[in-house]
């Protein structure tokens, strides 16, 4: 299949994007777009399209856009990544919990129906079951949230890709780095730390200069690995669609409204 960053090529001309795949997945950035096209490349999954919204101040307009695009009604599901970086000091709710909120409460605003659980799908009209359930949107019918590393915990992707390697042979060393420069006096923020340790364990491979995607791309994060295992059944759950493109020929690009 092809890689998810081929869907998105353009990002920086700023042109409208077209919709080519059945599933949507929006992404804070450029790097995240090769981790996940990697992954879906790895999952054999050519019906779902990456698209970076670039940055977490930018979802509700990158939606609004969206939904003026070609393919919007013809969509069956869409997938909100975001890191939950960090709560503020004496926060009444932990940062995932911040960053669910403020991102199923975007999509209700957008006219998607969001999930009632983190990493799962919102059930369709149909699965409802008799309970009563607000129209279904002019768009796609099923929707899912993943707050990385987990739903759960601080932080960003970077923390979910060091769980994934918790095994690997180079993390004593990795560890001990760390807790060399703790002894030395040379403290780091704590949210710059999943980057640092990030960083510092792709050192060990066979290039030692890519990022996190890009690492991706080339095979450097173990995809069986249990900590990937909750976002790798999310990907599997997404409904399966036609590969080929149902608005014609268009490059993927930033999204921008008309």
């Amino acid at each position: 299949m092809s890689d998810g960053a081929d869907l998105t090529t353009g990002l920086e001309t700023g042109d409208p994007v077209e919709i080519r795949r059945k599933n949507l997945l929006l992404v804070e950035g450029r790097d995240e777009v090769f981790f996940f096209g990697a992954l879906l490349r790895h999952l054999e999954r050519d019906d779902v399209q990456v698209l970076e919204y670039k940055g977490k101040g930018n979802l509700r307009s990158t939606l609004k856009a969206l939904r003026n695009q070609g393919g919007w009604r013809a969509l069956l599901s869409i997938v909100v990544v975001r890191d939950a970086d960090y709560a503020k000091e004496g926060a009444r709710e932990t940062a995932a919990q911040s960053v669910w909120k403020s991102v199923t409460g975007t999509l209700v605003q957008c006219g998607v129906r969001a999930p009632a659980e983190h990493g799962r799908l919102s059930a369709s009209e149909l699965e409802h079951s008799g309970v009563p359930v607000s129209p279904a949107p002019a768009g796609p019918s099923r929707a899912a949230v993943f707050v990385a590393p987990d739903g759960v915990r601080d932080g960003m992707l970077e923390d979910l890709c060091m769980l994934a390697v918790a095994e690997d042979a180079a993390m004593p060393c990795l560890d001990a780095y760390f807790a060399c420069l703790r002894e030395k006096g040379i403290q780091m923020a704590a949210h710059r730390l999943p980057k640092a340790r990030a960083h510092a364990f792709l050192a060990s491979r066979d290039e030692p200069d890519t990022r996190v995607g890009e690492a991706a791309k080339k095979g450097y994060w173990p995809w069986d690995a249990p900590a990937f295992a909750p976002l790798v059944e999310l990907i599997r759950s997404l409904p399966v669609g036609a590969s080929e493109s149902f608005v014609g020929p268009a490059d993927g690009g930033r999204v921008t409204s008309r």
